[in-house]
């Protein structure tokens, strides 16, 4: 496992310098911003399915977001030649409800439910910009208009639709595994939900207290190679190290491998069945994260969803063997 994400994270990193992709905005700019680069996304997108094939701790969404934004920009193009918009206003607004449809309909793909998708999308695509556009401004952040729902809506739903659809016809089985747990709600499960809650914050703090220094780590590394060397030492060189604290990560832990969305059943069965120790689930949330912060700042492409809820679910796992509670 070692010297396989070693050698294939290396190669990511040697087809980032020949597909000259650097620096690329992520999906959260461009849900953000509604503004979209084909050919980056093209490039975005190969070097993701690249980087996932390599073994990186990490989600699809970059890949998926950028497919999506792309096909919505292009359709957009494809709309103006066949009926033009009557201004350069609309045909803006045009262009970003239909980059915005497209990341709403790659995300329907992948989520439990179509409303997610559609929460996502605007949740993101609005907030945070009061202060930096007028208020006229379409998406400014207090409201969303409500014709692009008209849009988000039905795409998120139709992806969602043929996913499932294409799923089934792959695997035969449309069957939902029950849930491994099944205590009710009672008068003390407010304070269980808040004090899981304060749990769950600190465990944020850690996140992103573990990302800050292994960008320090890699910032270390890459920035005198990139004086000395130029750019695509830099690119290969990170991207090699990440690989092998990859590689170290998952040979300790086999079930941090991948993005965490199939590895989240496995975990819950072992820990329901008591296969699993406090200590080896510690471990195994580390080692996700440590990962997973190594393949992000290492260059590699890809999304933070699955590898944050894979350690959300370590989490709950570990309180519900710590504090006897059997229904996390």
């Amino acid at each position: 496992w070692i010297l396989f994400c070693w050698g294939f994270c290396t190669a990511v990193g040697v087809l980032k310098v020949l597909v000259k992709l650097d620096k690329f905005p992520s999906f959260i700019d461009e849900l953000k911003h509604q503004h979209v680069d084909p050919m980056v996304n093209l490039k975005v997108v190969i070097c993701c399915i690249a980087s996932l094939s390599a073994g990186a701790v990490m989600g699809l969404e970059a890949g998926l977001g950028s497919v999506g934004a792309a096909l919505g920009f292009l359709l957009w193009k494809l709309a103006e030649k066949i009926l033009p918009s009557t201004s350069d206003t609309l045909s803006d607004q045009r262009r970003r409800i239909y980059i915005l449809a497209g990341l709403a309909g790659a995300f329907g793909t992948i989520f439990p439910a179509p409303v997610v998708s559609v929460i996502l999308v605007s949740e993101i695509a609005t907030a945070g910009t009061e202060r930096s556009v007028a208020e006229e401004e379409f998406m400014t952040g207090r409201r969303l208009p409500k014709k692009v729902f008209f849009y988000l809506v039905p795409v998120a739903v139709s992806a969602f639709v043929v996913a499932y659809a294409v799923n089934y016809a792959i695997t035969k089985s449309h069957k939902i595994p029950p849930p491994l747990y099944d205590r009710g709600y009672d008068n003390l499960s407010v304070f269980t939900g808040v004090g899981l809650g304060a749990i769950a914050a600190l465990a944020v703090v850690i996140f992103l207290l573990i990302g800050a220094l292994m960008k320090a780590i890699f910032t270390l590394v890459g920035a005198p190679l990139e004086r000395r060397l130029g750019v695509p030492y830099r690119q290969i060189v990170t991207a090699s190290l990440a690989g092998l604290i990859t590689g170290v990560a998952i040979y300790l832990f086999p079930l941090a491998c991948g993005s965490g969305k199939d590895g989240m059943m496995p975990t819950r069965a072992l820990s329901h069945a008591d296969k699993i120790t406090v200590l080896e689930l510690f471990g195994l949330a580390l080692a996700k994260v440590v990962a997973y912060w190594a393949c992000a700042h290492g260059g590699l492409v890809g999304g933070i969803f699955y590898p944050l809820l894979y350690f959300g679910l370590t989490l709950g796992e570990i309180c519900a063997k710590v504090f006897h509670m059997h229904y996390v």
